[in-house]
């Protein structure tokens, strides 16, 4: 009888474990539902709603502020590669969030997923390393810099699946691409040249004066580090929450 008992308890402890915990989804996350017929639209709005919790963050899922959305240590480009070392310290961009959806497309929620925004305005600052040539100009210095930038658009594509564990599906992100199109822009770099105001001057002109060119070739190295940042946020939402519970039927 007692073997009996405790083989009852372990059985209700196995499936308090599965269905009995699910974590309530916040009241800041709008569920949209298989069935809408506007998924699209209901999907756009739930981000809309998100904004303000994605610029400040959520502790309870474990997720830091996107304002300003800190971007660590990037190799912007080598000199084997591209004739000039850049490196970037303490990247932030500010206004990240401020984005517009144009366009989205989905396949409700799983499969393959599509999003055309557009950035009015952002801004970036840090710590710069530079040598090399740009521009067929001579370029070494290090120190901080600020950038401003306007108009970009972006196509962001996210790879959905599902998973199962004990029982229960959760949703997968398996692979976020994003690819920026720059529109205006200005940046400054200080100290170059150990602070010769004449030599800084000539490269910040030539540099601003070759903008698009040059964000392009820097763009990629931004992209994947936003691409691997948003993963990390997707996947912690996901492992949090059931699949049901973020799209019921």
């Amino acid at each position: 009888m007692a073997q009996q008992f405790l083989f009852y308890i372990l059985i209700l402890s196995v499936f308090s474990s599965i269905f009995g915990e699910l974590n309530p989804l916040p009241d800041y996350i709008k569920v949209c539902r298989k069935s809408d017929l506007n998924f699209d639209k209901c999907f756009v709005n739930a981000i809309e709603i998100l904004r303000p919790k994605i610029a400040k963050g959520m502790p309870e899922l474990n997720i830091p502020p996107l304002e300003p959305l800190d971007l660590g240590d990037l190799v912007i480009s080598k000199k084997q590669d591209t004739g000039i070392d850049i490196s970037v310290k303490n990247l932030r961009v500010y206004n990240a969030t401020t984005f517009k959806i144009t366009n989205f497309k989905s396949e409700n929620f799983v499969g393959h997923l599509t999003a055309e925004l557009l950035l009015p305005r952002f801004e970036i600052e840090g710590f710069y390393s530079v040598e090399g040539r740009l521009l067929a100009l001579p370029l070494k210095g290090s120190g901080d810099f600020h950038g401003s930038f306007s108009n970009i658009r972006a196509k962001v594509k996210f790879d959905v699946g599902r998973i199962e564990k004990n029982g229960v599906e959760y949703f997968k992100l398996s692979q976020i691409n994003i690819k920026a199109k720059m529109g205006k822009g200005r940046i400054k770099l200080n100290n170059l040249f150990d602070g010769n105001k004449e030599l800084s001057n000539v490269i910040n002109d030539s540099i601003n004066d070759n903008i698009i060119a040059i964000a392009n070739d820097i763009l990629p190295s931004i992209e994947k580090a936003l691409e691997k940042k948003f993963s990390e946020i997707g996947k912690k939402v996901f492992e949090i929450f059931t699949a049901n519970q973020l799209l019921p039927n």
